[in-house]
C-alpha cells in the first residue's frame, strides 16, 4: 500500500507543523496497526531540515548586522555635525509652514 503518495507541503508555516502532523499521523498508525514509521520520519527529518535552514540564516542575518554596525562606525560625521544638519533642516521646515 503506498500511503500518501502524493503529499502537498505547502501548508506548513513552520517545522512544529511538520513535527505535528507526524505525531498525528502516528498516532492514527497506531490505532489502525498500519506502520506509518517512514512517512512520519521523512517529516521529522524536513522539520530538522528547516530548523537548520532558519538557523543558517539567522547567522547570515546576524554576520550581516554586525558589517552594518561596523560601516556605521566609521561614519565621518561626528554627532555634533548630524545634529546641526537636523536643526538646519527643521528650521527650513518652520520655515516653510509659516
Amino acid at each position: 500500500m503506498n500511503f500518501c503518495g502524493n503529499y502537498d507541503e505547502s501548508w506548513a508555516d513552520s517545522p512544529d507543523d511538520y513535527r505535528y502532523i507526524a505525531d498525528s499521523v502516528g498516532k492514527v498508525g497506531e490505532v489502525l496497526e498500519v506502520d506509518v514509521s517512514k512517512f512520519c520520519n521523512g517529516l521529522e527529518s524536513r522539520a530538522s531540515e528547516w530548523e537548520e535552514e532558519l538557523r543558517s540564516s539567522q547567522e547570515d542575518r546576524e554576520e550581516d548586522d554586525g558589517d552594518d554596525e561596523e560601516r556605521w562606525s566609521r561614519s565621518d560625521m561626528t554627532p555634533d555635525d548630524s545634529s546641526v544638519m537636523f536643526e538646519e533642516l527643521l528650521d527650513e521646515l518652520n520655515e516653510s509652514n509659516t
